[in-house]
């Protein structure tokens, strides 16, 4: 599989987190294959923005997120910060 990709934003080579990471968080591997699967950068600018207003929304809540859930999330930032989009959670 292929683990690293061109984007349009930075025009940088992006690897994703380590295997052993990835296998075990659904949700990332998840995301990732959405992004990676975007037409064009309308669609893809669209699903970042809404996993960005779902993470925001987890970290709000005031409820205690899992250990799980904190770093699935954390790892969704990260990778859409490398992605070249401005991050911001509140």
């Amino acid at each position: 599989p292929q683990l690293a990709r061109r984007h349009s934003h930075s025009g940088a080579r992006l690897a994703c987190p380590p295997t052993s990471i990835m296998s075990q968080m659904r949700g990332l591997t998840n995301f990732i294959s959405e992004i990676r699967g975007c037409k064009n950068e309308t669609l893809e600018k669209n699903r970042v923005l809404r996993e960005l207003s779902n993470i925001r929304s987890k970290f709000q809540k005031g409820t205690r997120l899992d250990s799980y859930s904190r770093r699935k999330y954390t790892w969704k930032v990260i990778y859409i910060y490398m992605l070249g989009y401005e991050v911001d959670i509140g």
